[in-house]
């Protein structure tokens, strides 16, 4: 099987969430498929908030790809926030509509999970955050992006320098 098996993530929910950790955190998203967790194929600590979802079971596949498909709506919105202003409405809705259409069918036409998907709507609602000057919203989404996966780490790395190079803000450019 390969690391982005669409049964890697509910399986290890399931187990931990019924058989916990037992005081382990290496058994922490523990996966019989892999023989070791989760984690040891993609760092991505916010898979974490699903386990409520598998505590009162409710957690699948099919699940997992629906809170995917929501997040990239979350990043369509957010693209049509930062374009309303700056393009006008009606090509505003085009491009937010083009960028659901593209990532929902190939996150959806290959079946798989990944955390790492929702980063890209959180970075899109951490650049519409700075730009309406909400600052606490800026820093608790760019810190649930870097919990979605290490990758995040280069998009925040290249946010940053666009601050504080593009927009000049040295206070907050430095994230």
């Amino acid at each position: 099987l390969r690391p982005s098996h669409p049964q890697r993530y509910p399986q290890a929910l399931w187990t931990t969430s019924y058989e916990g950790t037992g005081g382990s955190l290496s058994n922490l998203l523990h996966s019989s498929i892999y023989e070791r967790s989760v984690f040891a194929f993609d760092v991505a600590p916010a898979i974490l908030l699903l386990l409520p979802l598998y505590l009162i079971e409710l957690g699948s596949v099919g699940l997992l790809l629906l809170i995917q498909a929501l997040g990239l709506g979350l990043g369509a919105f957010a693209l049509f926030r930062l374009g309303k202003d700056r393009i006008g409405y009606l090509p505003s809705v085009l491009v937010a509509l083009s960028y659901l259409a593209f990532f929902l069918t190939i996150r959806l036409a290959q079946g798989r999970f990944f955390m790492l998907t929702w980063s890209i709507s959180l970075f899109l609602l951490v650049l519409d955050a700075y730009h309406r000057r909400r600052m606490i919203h800026f820093y608790l989404l760019s810190v649930l992006a870097l919990a979605c996966g290490i990758d995040a780490a280069w998009a925040l790395l290249a946010l940053g320098l666009y601050l504080f190079a593009v927009q000049r803000d040295h206070t907050h450019g430095i994230i």
